[in-house]
């Protein structure tokens, strides 16, 4: 049956439980966009950022819920220009969501000079969701700043790369930032992928562009898995990465290196240039107990670096 956008049974648009261009959205009150599917993009809601304020907040024990789409199975958020978008989750849940490609839970695009953010806090939590075929079962965030705080990814899944969380730069002008990733007293756990990165995975394809940053203050990282390649708990390339009060334990790489966690640079081994370099800080933090299977010559059980700076 075809129906108009936001239709409960739409089979030929975007956003089948709700599609929005509203520059500000509030799901509160414990209500739920639940059993929704969409055969394109975001099988519970489409939204698309239409100026440079524009919110999308889901909070009060809400849930957006059992959704599917090919990318973006709970939501997709598209962000153009040089708008900022933010997507907030406050003391509520996106969980059991699916899309065949990427983006279980969450998907969010930004596009020409869009810096679209997506904050997770007081206690929300990100699980169940899974990327079939692609990248990001929790999360999928194609540049742009992520935070989670007092929350927790657990039991997410993706075919390919980043179980829990998957950062890439998409397209950008030289010199343009890629994105921040900050955790903050923050839960990670029993994540999977097909490829690397168990819980996250950043991916800085471009050298021309800053580096990522991810910032870790009291989190833990446990119990994930890459089954097929580096990074059972977390593979970060092109990333500046800051360690703090926090854990990584018990992950595993299946048939990789870096059980713990693999980092490496955006240019591949030595740059040639030190901004190219990727640099990693330990501090007051534990690796412990991870594991990693590769077979060949490549060492980690804990952590696996290829060039970057520590």
């Amino acid at each position: 049956r075809e129906n108009d956008r936001g239709g409960h049974f739409g089979l030929l648009e975007p956003g089948c439980g709700m599609y929005g261009t509203s520059a500000h959205i509030e799901i509160t009150n414990m209500s739920s966009i639940t059993g929704h599917m969409s055969p394109s993009l975001g099988g519970g809601i489409f939204w698309k950022a239409d100026s440079l304020d524009a919110t999308l907040t889901v909070r009060d024990s809400s849930e957006i819920a059992y959704n599917a789409a090919q990318h973006g199975g709970g939501i997709y958020v598209l962000n153009k220009r040089e708008y900022k978008a933010r997507l907030l989750l406050d003391g509520s849940a996106i969980h059991d969501n699916f899309a065949n490609i990427s983006g279980g839970g969450v998907m969010l695009v930004n596009l020409d000079d869009g810096q679209a953010s997506v904050t997770y806090a007081n206690g929300s939590a990100l699980m169940r969701n899974s990327a079939r075929g692609g990248n990001g079962g929790g999360q999928n965030i194609q540049r742009g700043n992520l935070h989670f705080q007092d929350s927790v990814v657990t039991e997410n899944s993706a075919g390919a790369n980043g179980g829990g969380i998957y950062m890439s730069e998409s397209r950008l002008d030289p010199g343009q930032p890629a994105g921040v990733l900050m955790l903050t007293r923050s839960l990670l756990m029993n994540n999977t992928a097909g490829a690397g990165g168990g819980s996250i995975c950043i991916d800085r394809h471009d050298d021309d562009v800053y580096a990522f940053a991810c910032i870790m203050e009291d989190t833990h990282v446990a119990g994930s898995m890459a089954f097929d390649g580096t990074g059972g708990g977390l593979h970060l390339v092109g990333c500046d990465t800051s360690v703090v009060n926090s854990s990584i334990a018990r992950n595993i790489a299946v048939a990789g290196s870096g059980g713990g966690l693999y980092v490496g640079n955006a240019c591949g081994g030595a740059c040639s240039q030190a901004d190219d370099q990727a640099h990693f800080v330990l501090a007051n933090s534990h690796v412990s107990q991870n594991l990693a299977f590769e077979f060949g010559d490549s060492p980690g059980g804990t952590v696996s670096n290829t060039g970057a700076p520590a």
